[in-house]
């Protein structure tokens, strides 16, 4: 999958709709964030700080996804985080 070192590209907003898309998603950030609320006062997380946390990332979620299947059928689930630049 390492295309000479490139760095594949994901949409901040791609990234959040996927990240928390479901009940189980919404009600663990919805605790998360509350009990940061409750703690701190506010909350303060960014999306990068979000994606910083996974280790992997669905391939199907990149800019150049089309590409990538057109170009090789043995084509990886995930892919690491340190190949992805958020934008």
């Amino acid at each position: 999958m390492n295309k000479t070192k490139q760095k594949f590209t994901l949409r901040k907003k791609r990234f959040i709709e996927w990240l928390i898309d479901d009940h189980e998603d919404i009600q663990y950030f919805g605790h998360r964030f509350r009990s940061d609320l409750l703690s701190e006062g506010k909350v303060q997380v960014t999306i990068q700080e979000l994606f910083n946390e996974r280790d992997t990332i669905p391939v199907f979620l990149l800019e150049e996804y089309d590409e990538l299947i057109n170009e090789d059928e043995d084509v990886e689930d995930e892919i690491d985080i340190d190949e992805i630049k958020l934008i």
